[in-house]
């Protein structure tokens, strides 16, 4: 559990936001460093965790407890302020259903690192949890993508209206206007249920389908020490949502490009179907400063110690033509549809942005396809290149040529794939049917056999080319080729 908090942690000090906030002494203060010293001797007391230790002296100690400290510290655990040594992402396991990547540990002020995370579904515990399932947060030299809520007080109409609920958090929502309002709320945001009911024992949580709020389909957690430079994160969350949404997946797949001028990207999908088509959707990031609109895409922008890190982010599906974009900034960006919940704060999310794009046919299904680049203060976003097939989208970013499944579906069939000889390319395919596959070149130069695991759902290979074959199944053609020339 103690994990979460360090990959939680960004480098300007702060944290990538979750459920209330509690430290009152937030500020956009430089020097500033979120901590809770008390939580870390206990974690690192209970668990002999010497990283944990480590950010307990990070973050000053309990000068103020020193009996505390004298019972429960073990000499003996030496603190380790050293975090290379964690992998660059975790997944948070099936109750919280939540995924956070890094492309670095460098945790100064001026580091070049991204870190993003994408929640997942999990179990819903009501309180100071938010509606928040498949929420969208990026950090590069600031927030880029995140939430706009702030717990100021408990239960007050701007809390149980805009703080606590969808509409703070970058994520999808669906507007049911005769969905039913619950816990003294007064306002539809369209998002996910709001829940104040908690349960009582674990077995509670587990068979009240009231608490449950989607469960991950897929993840894959990449290495970049093994060459596997991405991370997939496939989820379903349609039990997040009252009985208007008939189906709802979300696919998170983060690309790390190791590269100065564009450091990662994200490639992100949404296939959601509801009940009614005059359910309007609302596919929706948060940002802290004004976005730019450039050329069809929009820029967002934040900077640090002098350094600016941007996010370009391509709606790609739905296209320009057949979308709406609605921006609302400063004190309207906590307006819930015409309710107005504004607070007095110094604080960057009250005065943020709220970028909604909605499609404009009234349809039940609805499929959207985004990137997200982080850039490199005035460095140009690379070029993509993107086709929609039937069951699947194919991307060209990079080094990187990306086959992702759409939705709920796995991919099955065959794919052929020709790569010009010359330049290495890693091919993902992401949300393919577990099994075996085999991956042949049409000279049968290559030809392996490999298995694709259940709850992962992904393949990939590097090559310098040529013409490939990709399909479900086993071939020991190349073998047989060999016996025959013997």
């Amino acid at each position: 559990m103690s994990d979460y908090w360090l990959y939680m942690r960004t480098p300007d000090g702060k944290m990538l936001r979750d459920g209330d906030m509690f430290n009152v002494k937030y500020s956009a203060s430089d020097e500033f460093y979120w901590k809770n010293p008390q939580t870390m001797l206990l974690c690192y007391a209970f668990s002999g965790n010497r990283i944990i230790k480590g950010e307990f002296y990070k973050q000053g100690g309990l000068p103020n407890n020193p009996i505390l400290f004298l019972l429960l510290n073990d000499p003996d655990v030496k603190p380790e302020y050293d975090q290379t040594t964690l992998p660059l992402v975790k997944d948070f396991g099936p109750v919280l259903g939540s995924m956070v990547v890094r492309t670095g540990w460098n945790q100064e002020p001026s580091s070049d690192d991204v870190v993003a995370e994408i929640k997942g579904g999990g179990y819903h515990f009501g309180n100071h949890q938010h509606a928040d399932a498949g929420a969208l947060q990026i950090y590069y030299r600031g927030i880029q993508v995140g939430d706009l809520g702030l717990y100021l007080s408990y239960g007050s109409p701007y809390d149980f209206n805009f703080n606590k609920r969808s509409v703070s958090h970058s994520m999808m929502m669906a507007v049911d206007p005769n969905e039913k309002l619950l816990f003294r709320t007064k306002t539809n945001d369209g998002g996910t249920r709001f829940s104040q009911r908690f349960p009582k024992t674990p077995e509670e949580t587990q068979k009240d389908p009231w608490f449950n709020v989607g469960f991950v389909r897929s993840a894959a957690l990449g290495d970049v020490a093994k060459k596997i430079g991405f991370s997939y994160y496939n989820m379903d969350l349609t039990a997040a949502y009252t009985a208007k949404m008939t189906s709802y997946s979300r696919g998170f797949l983060f690309l790390n490009l190791e590269r100065k001028d564009v450091p990662a990207a994200i490639i992100l999908t949404d296939d959601m179907l509801v009940q009614d088509a005059t359910f309007k959707k609302y596919w929706q990031i948060n940002t802290l400063n004004a976005p730019i609109e450039e050329q069809g895409r929009l820029v967002l922008k934040s900077e640090l110690k002098g350094k600016v890190g941007k996010t370009y982010v391509d709606m790609l599906l739905p296209k320009k033509e057949d979308r709406t974009l609605e921006i609302l900034g400063g004190k309207e960006s906590s307006h819930v549809f015409g309710a107005a919940y504004e607070v007095n704060s110094k604080w960057p999310e009250a005065s943020g942005y709220r970028i909604m794009y909605a499609p404009k046919q009234s349809n039940k299904a609805d499929q959207f396809l985004t990137l997200f680049q982080m850039v490199d203060g005035d460095a140009q976003p690379l070029k993509v290149a993107y086709e929609e097939f039937s069951n699947y989208y194919l991307l060209h970013v990079a080094d990187k040529i990306v086959y992702m499944s759409k939705g709920k579906n796995l991919l099955d069939e065959i794919i052929h794939l020709q790569i010009p000889a010359g330049e290495e390319k890693e091919v993902i395919f992401a949300g393919v049917k577990e099994g075996f596959w085999n991956v042949s070149s049409k000279d049968l130069t290559v030809n392996f056999n490999t298995i694709v695991d259940a709850g992962k759902h992904v393949l990939s290979f590097r090559t310098t080319g040529g013409n490939f074959t990709i399909k479900l199944g086993r071939s020991y053609v190349a073998s047989e080729s060999v016996l025959s020339i013997n």
